[in-house]
């Protein structure tokens, strides 16, 4: 029971370190650094994580799981699903590349990344619904909108070019919020952070 418990809090420590360290170094940083910041053996890590890609989807699985209990612990919030977009937009902003990393890979996990992206979506119906009920959210959007705004994010946070990259950052980002969301949400947006 005890060894199970550790097995648990060592791949957690694992999945956090990751974000951090791909944050901080990229998503081709040495996976020793992701061990080592959690504090376990290199063997730990590939018993719970054969390569890179795996551990990139536990990531991807454990913030599903966090947007998840946040909309469970605040249902019919009208303001929760413009929280999921901005917070995915800056976690793509902290660590870009991932989801290029897993896509690359073709079907090895394929399977999981059809489960991860079924759960998003079925995990933002509630908050979209909410959203537009509010007048928060544009009547069109559907959950696999956000997916599409990810995407295109994406491309932007991984191709890295200076000078332009903070502008082309927060243009981008502008146009998906617009494309999304509806003037009170935007004013707020605006008021509480650089838009």
């Amino acid at each position: 029971m005890v060894q199970r418990s550790d097995a648990t809090e060592n791949r957690k420590r694992l999945i956090e370190a990751a974000e951090s360290v791909f944050s901080e170094h990229g998503p081709n940083a040495p996976l020793q650094l992701v061990a080592d910041l959690a504090g376990v053996g290199r063997g730990t890590l590939y018993r719970h994580f054969p390569d890179r890609i795996a551990l990139v989807v536990a990531l991807f699985e454990l913030r599903l799981e966090s947007f998840e209990q946040e909309a469970l612990s605040t249902p019919g919030d009208p303001r929760e699903a413009e929280r999921i977009l901005l917070q995915t937009l800056r976690q793509q902003q902290l660590t870009p590349g991932l989801t290029r990393l897993v896509l690359a890979t073709g079907d090895t996990y394929r399977e999981r990344l059809e489960t991860l992206t079924a759960g998003l979506e079925q995990a933002l119906e509630g908050p979209i619904r909410y959203g537009k009920a509010a007048g928060r959210v544009h009547e069109d959007v559907e959950p696999g909108d956000f997916l599409v705004s990810w995407a295109m994010y994406e491309g932007v946070t991984s191709t890295y070019s200076e000078p332009h990259y903070a502008e082309r950052l927060r243009r981008s980002r502008k146009l998906i919020l617009r494309s999304i969301l509806l003037a009170p949400a935007l004013a707020e947006i605006e008021e509480l952070e650089e838009f």
